[in-house]
């Protein structure tokens, strides 16, 4: 299949998921999607924001304060790609689902598809 077809098939794909799934009026973007993917009921934002915090600690290494994520939030300061591409790791699934579509059913489809969306590593500088 040619990357002209995959990308009509993706098209007619969200057209079709358009007329059957309300989208919110508000167009949500990647840190509002990853807070709704990693939140559980109840949650507040200060509490969605810790658990980003901590899973980027934990998975990528790197630590990052609640004041700076509302900065990337509010679009004062730009994200860090590895911290881009872990949250759309971490939310592609949810997002999916919340246009009415059917995610990959196991975390190796999940890496390949943001692998997929994610642009390629940059090597580190010294």
């Amino acid at each position: 299949m040619t990357r002209d077809e995959i990308i009509k098939l993706a098209s007619q794909a969200i057209d079709d998921t358009r007329s059957e799934v309300d989208l919110p009026a508000q167009m949500l973007d990647l840190i509002t999607t990853t807070f709704e993917a990693l939140s559980v009921p109840g949650m507040t934002a200060g509490d969605a924001a810790r658990e980003l915090a901590n899973g980027l600690k934990s998975d990528i290494g790197i630590t990052y304060d609640a004041t700076r994520i509302g900065q990337w939030r509010r679009g004062e300061r730009a994200i860090p790609q590895p911290v881009q591409d872990w949250m759309l790791r971490a939310c592609i699934a949810h997002a999916i689902g919340q246009c009415g579509g059917t995610a990959p059913g196991d975390d190796a489809g999940l890496d390949r598809l943001a692998a997929m969306l994610c642009p390629p590593t940059r090597p580190s500088q010294k």
